[in-house]
């Protein structure tokens, strides 16, 4: 359970350094990166039918990958590589752990799609899906586990907002230096 919320931390702390570095700054999409694991609650409070909160996970989802694609990727650096492959490494965990779960086929279909997009579109595409994959898969896997041990949605939820806005602060801390 607290490897899902750690991997979240690191998540989080990739994308703030990531918003600090890029040249498209704001201080909404901050907030927003900060306290998406809020918009969890706020949907579950007002959705009274299923359309309902189904619109307004895909709208809040819809806002973090359209705020990735917007971000400029910062130069290739060392400390730049070590980001990309920390978060490589995570989504390569993220698929093991889904093909002991559900099985083979939507990993490797993942994977054949992401290899294909790198061969026509470019390695800035696929560090885009992996960064909106690993922050949204994780987050939930992350929730799951904190839902199931504190016996609290609100609770996990409340954990995951500070959690996401640490790591946000600690990156755009490292990307200050």
């Amino acid at each position: 359970m607290w490897g899902w919320v750690i991997a979240f931390f690191s998540i989080s702390t990739f994308d703030g350094w990531l918003i600090k570095q890029s040249s498209v700054v704001s201080v909404p999409t901050v907030i927003y990166f900060a306290i998406f694991p809020l918009a969890s609650i706020i949907s579950r409070r007002l959705s009274k039918t299923t359309w309902r909160l189904i619109l307004f996970v895909v709208f809040s989802r819809s806002i973090l990958a359209i705020s990735l694609c917007i971000l400029h990727l910062p130069k290739v650096s060392e400390f730049t590589i070590i980001m990309y492959c920390i978060n490589i490494l995570l989504f390569a965990f993220l698929l093991i752990d889904v093909i002991s779960t559900r099985g083979i086929v939507a990993p490797a279909l993942t994977v054949i799609l992401i290899i294909l997009l790198w061969m026509i579109i470019g390695w800035q595409v696929i560090i885009r899906l992996v960064l909106y994959c690993n922050l949204v898969v994780i987050f939930n896997k992350a929730a799951t586990r904190l839902n199931k041990y504190l016996k609290s949605f609100n609770a996990a939820m409340a954990v995951l907002t500070g959690t996401a806005a640490f790591g946000l602060a600690l990156g755009w801390m490292l990307a200050s230096l």
